[in-house]
């Protein structure tokens, strides 16, 4: 479980370094200076079998790698929770982890993922929007 306290690391795939996949945000510009728990994050996101620069720059724009993240607007039908802000409206609404379980970020990563198989990057908005790629052009630098 991710905590402030916490340190595992995962493998990245491909040689990738983390600084090839994490955008700058208005925290830090480097890998190293994330906050621990975005450090984790970032290695659960990696640990799948997923375009892990465009899965972390999704998760960016979605929701900042905010686990406690939630988009509550009833006139858009969004009823979002956790990193990928997974939507409790639409076709997977019974196939869906409760909202609490979604606040996990372990388990709101993979269900992400397991859409990701079925449906491709479709169901986030950041992605159709193009919101995301502003996290793909501006990487944060490994020093």
């Amino acid at each position: 479980m991710i905590n402030s306290e916490s340190s595992a690391s995962a493998p990245l795939p491909n040689n990738a370094s983390h600084g090839e996949l994490l955008p700058k945000d208005r925290d830090s510009t480097n890998y190293n200076a994330l906050p621990e728990f975005k450090k984790e994050i970032v290695n659960i996101i990696c640990s799948y079998d997923w375009d892990v620069k465009t899965a972390v720059a999704i998760a960016y724009a979605e929701s900042g790698l905010n686990a406690n993240a939630h988009n509550y607007n009833p006139k858009s039908k969004d009823d979002s929770y956790g990193i990928f802000q997974i939507n409790l409206y639409g076709k997977l609404k019974y196939a869906r982890p409760s909202p609490e379980e979604l606040l996990n970020p372990e388990k709101n990563i993979a269900f992400a993922y397991s859409m990701y198989k079925s449906q491709g990057w479709k169901p986030w908005g950041a992605y159709n929007n193009k919101s995301y790629q502003i996290y793909l052009k501006n990487p944060i630098k490994m020093k």
